[in-house]
């Protein structure tokens, strides 16, 4: 038997939240946050990503009275954070084939922030 524990890693984790409302004029939003999270693999850290995410969950009324609730969606990717952390470093790296459709959705937030 091992006594000695597995040593602890840190993993930047990209958690999905999403907000609704009962008012018919409320328009979903999505935010996408970058989380370190530590574990001794990466199970755990999603598992603890998913635990962290649920705390932050959270109802409230905007200032034009609607009932605004945010949600814990998913643990969209978790990569292990291979540098030490300090400026400049690394934390974060995602892959993805279809440049366009990665051109369609940044073109999409930058005119909704614009609005």
């Amino acid at each position: 038997m091992d006594r000695h524990p597995a040593p602890l890693k840190s993993f930047a984790t990209l958690i999905l939240y999403s907000s609704s409302s009962p008012s018919a004029t409320y328009r979903r939003l999505y935010e996408e946050t970058i989380t370190i999270i530590t574990g001794t693999s990466e199970e755990q850290a999603v598992e603890r990503a998913r635990e962290l995410a649920m705390t932050r969950e959270t109802e409230f009324e905007n200032k034009f009275g609607e009932t605004i609730r945010w949600s814990f969606e998913r643990v969209v990717d978790i990569s292990e954070i291979a540098e030490t952390i300090a400026d400049g470093a690394e934390i974060y790296t995602r892959h993805f084939h279809d440049y366009a459709a990665y051109c369609a959705i940044a073109d999409s937030d930058a005119t909704e922030q614009e609005t």
